[in-house]
This record gives C-alpha cells, sequence and structure tokens, in this order.
C-alpha cells in the first residue's frame, strides 16, 4: 500500500510540474503576440524624457504624468508610458528628434513601427501646481490620439 501512495505522489508531482510548465509557455507566447501585435500595429508612446539632473518640479512631472496615464489608459492596450533618461547615449537622439531644450512630455502615435505624429505637451510646466489640471491636460492631449 505503501508502494501505491509513493508512485501516486511521484505521479502527481510530474503532472504537477507538467502543467506548470504548460502555464508558463502559454504565458510567455501570449506576451510574445501582444508584443509583436503592439510593435506592428497602431500604438500611443508618452514619453517623459528627462536627464541625470532632477529637481522636484521634475520628479513631480514624472509622477503626475504616470497617474495621469495608468489611470486613464490603464486598460488600453496601444498606449505606452515610457519615461527615458536623455543622458544616456541610447536616448540623446530624442532631444533632436522632438527638437527639446528641456525635461518634456511628448505623446507620439506610432502605425506598423513608424511614427506618424507626434507632440510636446508644452503646459506641463505652467500647470505643475495643480495637480488635477496637470493630469487632465496629460489625458486630454493622449485621448486626442485614440480612435474617437
Amino acid at each position: 500500500m505503501k508502494r501505491w501512495a509513493g508512485w501516486i505522489l511521484v505521479l502527481f508531482s510530474l503532472v504537477s510540474i507538467g502543467v506548470l510548465f504548460a502555464k508558463e509557455k502559454a504565458h510567455a507566447e501570449a506576451a510574445s503576440l501582444n508584443k509583436a501585435k503592439i510593435e506592428s500595429g497602431r500604438r500611443i508612446v508618452i514619453y517623459y524624457l528627462y536627464d541625470s539632473i532632477r529637481c522636484d518640479s521634475c520628479r513631480k512631472i514624472e509622477a503626475y504624468t504616470r497617474e495621469a496615464v495608468q489611470e486613464g489608459f490603464a486598460s488600453n492596450m496601444p498606449v505606452e508610458w515610457k519615461p527615458l533618461n536623455t543622458d544616456k547615449p541610447e536616448n540623446t537622439h530624442y532631444l533632436k528628434d522632438y527638437k527639446l531644450i528641456s525635461k518634456s512630455v511628448v505623446v507620439a502615435e506610432f502605425d506598423a513601427g513608424k511614427q506618424k505624429r507626434w507632440k510636446e505637451l508644452d503646459r506641463i510646466w505652467d500647470l505643475l501646481k495643480d495637480k488635477a489640471a496637470f493630469k487632465n491636460y496629460i489625458r486630454e492631449e493622449v485621448q486626442e490620439y485614440l480612435p474617437k
């Protein structure tokens, strides 16, 4: 009897491990498929472009923008939040691409991997003292890029 119980326990363990591997594989395949769909389809990217020297206002801009995106577009698959340090060599091109002179929030639309349009949200500095107005501004500007 103990022998059968041991074999049943071993069999149960092997089946459990197999199920875990199958779930992990399915999850990885789904993530890969979603990434490919986003890269090949239409998507909106909200960039927060900053450098290594950051003041309290700069940190507020990042926090308020992140909150606005997460609260307003969390379930919207083609909207992507992307903070980038422009002091890193791989990100310096954004300064030239978007003609930036300071830390900025930029909304960009991509279709089939190519950028179609973009806009610097230049009112962020003016609205920094009013969190609700700041977040509404971000959401309204991003909404302009979403299908009606």
